[in-house]
């Protein structure tokens, strides 16, 4: 296998890769979208609404928001993010305030809600880990490939911001090296030797 960098910048890397089959370069691309341990905001409570917005479209909207995830993560691990706001005000993301430090939106710049005079929020967001195969709000970045002939491929991972991509494409080829081997030892105690 080779591998040449055509393009790296701190949210996207661009390769091409030479000398594998087709199977591996899409396992590749599903692992890195698919497998790769994200925090992301799974349940929320509201304690206080009086926008005009609904409660489930708020629970929808915060859970799209990327969460800065770092690269060793339990899967039993959860924090929590509250927003109380009042109007008249533009809410960002930068507003959801964590309750342990470490844990924090990856772009703070999200506009989330503008409120009008007299209209409150105020909720309880639950940070949760999980992956791309469980819900999208747990993908953490989004990759591609280009077919050049049968063993040769451009092949792209973009960040949604929650690590970086390195971090993202390193532990998407971990994951798939872990299956591998559990795989195979199944397969020996299925068969044997």
């Amino acid at each position: 296998m080779k591998v040449k960098m055509l393009n790296e910048s701190s949210d996207r890397i661009d390769l091409e890769v030479h000398g594998v089959p087709v199977s591996f370069i899409n396992t590749l691309r599903r692992y890195s979208m698919m497998r790769v341990p994200t925090y992301a905001i799974d349940s929320v409570i509201v304690y206080e609404n009086t926008t005009a917005m609904i409660d489930e479209f708020i629970a929808h909207r915060l859970g799209m928001i990327p969460i800065k995830t770092p690269n060793r993560v339990s899967p039993d691990e959860t924090a929590v993010l509250t927003l109380d706001v009042q109007g008249p005000r533009k809410v960002y993301s930068r507003d959801l305030q964590p309750d342990k430090t470490g844990v924090e939106v990856a772009n703070k710049d999200i506009l989330l809600f503008t409120l009008e005079n007299d209209q409150s929020l105020r909720v309880e967001c639950t940070v949760r880990v999980g992956t791309g195969a469980k819900h999208a709000k747990f993908q953490s970045g989004l990759s591609s490939y280009e077919q050049l002939d049968d063993t040769s491929f451009k092949f792209f991972v973009e960040s949604f911001g929650q690590r970086g991509v390195k971090d993202l494409l390193k532990l998407a080829l971990k994951q798939m090296e872990t299956d591998c081997k559990d795989l195979v030892k199944t397969v020996k105690k299925i068969y044997g030797k």
